[in-house]
């Protein structure tokens, strides 16, 4: 949240007003088709989680199967351009750094790049693999289950689905 100068009360910068409104970055980003698109790729996203924790058992995307080496691009582009599209559009860039949702993203963004580009060229480039079972690309897998958390941000943005969910919670506790 930012607090306005005007008023003092906090906004978040995820509302049209910080961003440029000229523009095609800016009409972009402030349009709602793209925060429409932006909510529907974390959803299939989490679905392709539990598809890709379920039926992937390679320590590395390089040794991976074609589906999960394209899908794990997928996202980490479509996640990538979409930050790129919102720092850019922002008429004050450090504001960026000042909402609690642009960080979020941008920490889960780096993890992403670090496991399914970084992770595959060091993998590459050395020809090696961890057989342990906590080695470091053990543990980059198991980091996958925090991009779950961007369920968050689907669960802001409709709250219809945060009180089905509640209402699921309190039925199998009965």
């Amino acid at each position: 949240s930012i607090k306005t100068r005007s008023t003092g009360r906090k906004r978040s910068i995820v509302d049209n007003e910080p961003y440029f409104k000229d523009g095609l970055v800016g009409r972009i980003a402030s349009s709602s088709i793209f925060e429409y698109v932006s909510l529907a790729v974390v959803a299939v996203n989490s679905i392709w989680i539990a598809v890709d924790v379920d039926g992937n058992k390679e320590p590395s995307l390089v040794q991976a199967d074609l589906q999960y080496i394209v899908m794990d691009n997928f996202f980490c582009c479509f996640y990538f351009v979409e930050l790129i599209v919102r720092f850019m559009a922002l008429r004050n860039k450090m504001n960026a750094f000042l909402d609690a949702w642009f960080v979020f993203d941008f920490i889960l963004l780096l993890l992403m790049i670090a496991e399914t580009w970084i992770m595959t060229l060091i993998v590459l480039a050395t020809g090696t693999l961890s057989e342990s079972p906590l080695g470091p690309l053990t543990l980059l897998r198991m980091l996958r289950l925090v991009r779950l958390t961007r369920l968050l941000r689907l669960l802001r943005a409709v709250p219809e689905l945060m009180t089905l969910l509640r209402a699921f919670a309190s039925a199998t506790r009965s």
